[in-house]
């Protein structure tokens, strides 16, 4: 599994999640992060990375 794979199923299971309520997701793929915001205004940082 490679981490591009890893980001867009991350991706899809964020933006569809009902119990975070996301906003906004702001993805930087050669990063491995991912920057959501919830509608109250609260801001996560997700970091993504393949162990082994």
């Amino acid at each position: 599994m490679d981490l591009l794979y890893v980001m867009d199923t991350m991706f899809d299971l964020l933006n569809e999640s009902d119990n975070l309520n996301v906003q906004q997701i702001e993805e930087i793929e050669a990063a491995g992060l991912f920057y959501l915001t919830a509608c109250d205004g609260t801001r996560i940082r997700i970091q993504c990375s393949i162990l082994e």
